[in-house]
């Protein structure tokens, strides 16, 4: 199969298809010819979904009955399965359901063609802990070989994704490690455009920043990061799974941004007076150990450079959307429209 060869008969079941990184996986399928499926336990995310050229499966891994009523899953085999969905707050029964219905879907498919699926699972780049400052002599990437020393609130996922790795009998595996998104809704990084709305209106127009100014805010846009899981599985179908299965695979921008930065060009956005900064001399928070978990921490706080050099080397996939700094007007005015329209996608 040659590089322009068309994907028309291959098919990818993408699962949360209306969460943020499902949903730019999904449109990233569609837009490259894959019969795409996307599975949402909402109804009210099916047009949305139709509207992108997606066929919708409504259904959840909790109960698998969908998969013998839904007319659009009786001959389907699927090539690849995309999972994206995670429930953070109780990780290991959302985990185990997630396990059976990539089971179900693997051996449904194996049996109609003889072939093991590829499924592409969602970690995330946290499972690594954070790397230092900025400017710092100690500051070194993240890479597939770096030693997992995960956030508390991750540490099941972390575990339970690498142990994904072993179900080998059914399905091929690889896991995929993505930043902090950003970009069309916001996604967490919508926290800044509310940090900032809210410095204009409440503080005076300072916005006040409980973080260290030199902490590294690495991220992605979201359509890159769907880009990305795209490339491994045509990697897969052109070259076959020997360099995806059982590899881990970090997505990352091509550059980190420093918070200071981040906050500069919100201030210049937003014509705020300032910025107070607070948090130079607040003690470095050990992100191993159990404690309240602040959205402003994770977000501005949580100080990590991810690189992705395995996953471009192996697949040529390259981030192409701007910063999240340099395009902050745009990723501004798309997360108001999204917000207006009621949207979450």
């Amino acid at each position: 199969m040659d590089a322009t060869a068309s994907f028309n008969d291959k098919t990818v079941l993408v699962t949360g298809a209306n969460g943020f990184i499902g949903n730019c996986t999904a449109r990233a399928f569609a837009r490259a010819g894959w019969k795409t499926y996307g599975l949402v336990r909402s109804e009210a995310s099916i047009a949305y979904l139709e509207r992108s050229e997606i066929v919708p499966i409504l259904g959840s891994a909790s109960d698998l009955i969908f998969l013998d009523t839904d007319p659009a899953l009786r001959e389907v085999a699927f090539d690849i399965i995309v999972s994206t969905t995670e429930n953070l707050s109780d990780y290991l029964p959302h985990f185990t359901d997630t396990v059976s219905l990539l089971q179900a879907v693997s051996r449904r498919a194996k049996q109609r063609t003889g072939k093991k699926p590829l499924v592409l699972f969602s970690s995330g780049c946290k499972d690594y802990g954070t790397t230092a400052l900025h400017g710092s002599a100690e500051l070194h990437a993240h890479t597939e070989t770096s030693p997992l020393q995960p956030a508390f609130f991750i540490k099941p996922r972390t575990e339970n994704a690498m142990q994904l790795l072993e179900h080998e009998e059914l399905f091929h595996t690889a896991v995929l490690r993505p930043t902090t998104v950003y970009g069309l809704s916001g996604s967490y990084y919508a926290l800044f455009f509310e940090r900032a709305e809210a410095a204009r209106s409440e503080h005076g127009g300072v916005i006040r920043i409980a973080q260290r100014k030199k902490s590294i805010v690495h991220g992605t846009h979201g359509d890159d990061v769907g880009e990305a899981y795209l490339a491994l599985a045509t990697h897969a179908v052109m070259h076959g799974t020997t360099d995806i299965h059982g590899q881990c695979f970090n997505i990352s921008g091509r550059k980190y941004e420093v918070l200071e930065d981040i906050v500069a060009a919100l201030v210049r956005e937003y014509g705020l007076a300032g910025v107070e900064w607070l948090g130079e001399d607040v003690e470095v928070i050990d992100w191993t150990q159990p404690r309240e978990i602040d959205a402003d921490a994770v977000l501005l706080g949580f100080s990590q450079w991810v690189g992705s050099q395995k996953i471009r080397d192996l697949t040529g996939w390259c981030d192409r959307r701007m910063s999240f700094q340099d395009g902050l007007r745009v990723y501004r005015k798309s997360f108001e429209a999204f917000r207006d329209s009621k949207s979450r996608i």
